[in-house]
């Protein structure tokens, strides 16, 4: 199982209580992150001060894009081990009891991230569920939604 710990500017990747990887804010309020899990080392970077799209680099070089609006369309591209371009979207479920469900280009669900804590500290710990099928990179697809879901719900609070 995968779970997705909360401190402060950092998020830990634990996977049977080992963590594998992190997602760190250089500080509280950055739209920023860095990425490390396993050897490699990723950047999250806003494309732009006014833009709601961001780069996802490995030493400069793009690896992909994550995209989100206002109205709650998030999409991840990334390039696979094919230098394919894979499409995820993010879509949010629930009302009371909220997760958020990350399907392919064919609406496979991917995996379920379901936020447990408390709203007011805008910052949730995540529990993961994967579908049975998907093992390439499930993790990296889950701190990338992390990465997004927490800025989501950061900009609905801003208004």
């Amino acid at each position: 199982m995968l779970y997705i710990q909360s401190r402060k500017n950092t998020r830990t990747l634990l996977k049977n209580d080992v963590a594998i990887g992190t997602l760190t804010f250089p500080k509280w309020h950055s739209s920023n992150a860095v990425l490390e899990i396993g050897q490699e080392k990723l950047e999250l970077t806003q494309k732009s001060f006014w833009s709601s799209s961001y780069h996802v680099l490995k030493k400069g070089f793009s690896l992909g894009e994550i995209k989100m609006n206002w109205k709650g369309y998030i999409k991840i591209h990334l390039k696979d081990f094919n230098k394919r371009i894979r499409e995820f979207t993010i879509k949010h479920r629930g009302v009371f009891k909220s997760r958020y469900e990350v399907v392919d280009e064919r609406d496979n669900v991917i995996m379920t991230l379901f936020p447990e804590g408390s709203w007011n500290q805008m910052r949730y710990d995540y529990r993961i569920e994967t579908s049975a099928g998907e093992s390439d990179n499930v993790e990296l697809l889950g701190l990338y939604a992390c990465f997004i879901i927490d800025l989501s719900i950061i900009h609905a609070a801003a208004g």
